[in-house]
């Protein structure tokens, strides 16, 4: 099984590329090819649909797509009924339309800092300057724009940020502290094994404390009530559980289905990450080698 998902940041902005261009097919044929779907795709595999049929859009949880369609509906002068989910019910979002034409500077003030706004305006307007050291996110999409080829095909990606934290897992599991958290989807599994603090979470990353939950406070809570983890919020659920699962706890998770949001697969990689890591654990060379 592989148990990388498709990148659904990269995958979305194309997805609503496709869709804004006329080529919803392309995108929901390169969706119909996996396995496996995180539920923001699905999501995105459902607006495929609507949108072309001005039909109410199910936009499940997935304030990013909310945010980008919300934009371009507006842009577009059409009215656009989007039906939201969960965690996505109660979240600040800004909700008039005189954004369109703010500068992308402004709209980075809007919502705690989201980067959203400004990709929903690249994606809507076309490629703009970016600001100096743009957020992780803003210049995500503008290499998407980029890559995309005369006739708008592009190619999909496994999520590299999901790689990247499960390389890191089984060394984690097995005792060696080594993560560096790069943006704010990081700081749930960093802060799980104390490589980073609430407050410079914070201070990197404000736009934390309103995502599914307010991540600096849900992570201080879900630390302290390990081994329940209680939480909805699929990064803190899964952070949570590897750092109980690192100290050898057996974790009682009232919400696994959270992790489907993004990762579907991470149950069986944090199996397979623990197996690494007991392996890792009884080498005679301290396992070094045994971990990828």
């Amino acid at each position: 099984m592989n148990l990388i998902p498709l990148d659904k940041s990269w995958t979305i902005r194309h997805g609503v590329l496709d869709l804004l261009q006329g080529h919803a097919p392309r995108t929901l044929t390169i969706l119909e090819s996996e396995s496996v779907l995180s539920d923001d795709l699905t999501a995105l595999a459902r607006a495929l649909t609507a949108w072309p049929q001005d039909q109410p859009i199910d936009i499940g949880e997935s304030a990013t797509l909310y945010r980008f369609l919300r934009f371009a509906a507006w842009w577009q002068q059409r009215e656009g009924v989007f039906i939201k989910r969960g965690s996505l019910l109660t979240r600040h979002i800004h909700a008039t339309s005189e954004i369109i034409h703010w500068p992308l500077a402004q709209l980075l003030t809007l919502d705690e800092g989201t980067s959203q706004w400004a990709s929903a305006a690249l994606l809507v307007r076309g490629l703009e300057a970016l600001p100096e050291n743009p957020p992780h996110k803003l210049a995500l999409t503008a290499e998407a724009l980029k890559s995309r080829e005369s006739d708008g095909a592009w190619q999909p990606r496994k999520d590299s940020t999901i790689a990247r934290q499960l390389a890191a897992l089984p060394r984690l599991l097995a005792g060696a502290h080594e993560f560096t958290p790069l943006h704010s989807e990081d700081y749930a599994l960093a802060r799980a094994f104390d490589l980073i603090s609430a407050e410079e979470g914070e201070r990197r990353w404000p736009q934390l404390r309103t995502h599914e939950s307010d991540r600096i406070r849900a992570m201080e809570e879900g630390l302290a009530a390990l081994p329940l983890i209680s939480s909805r919020d699929h990064r803190v659920v899964q952070a949570l559980a590897a750092r109980g699962r690192a100290a050898g706890e057996r974790v009682y998770v009232l919400y696994p289905q959270a992790v489907n949001k993004a990762w579907p697969q991470f149950w069986d990689a944090l199996a397979a990450a623990e197996a690494a890591a007991t392996l890792a654990f009884k080498s005679d060379s301290g396992g070094s080698a045994l971990i990828p």
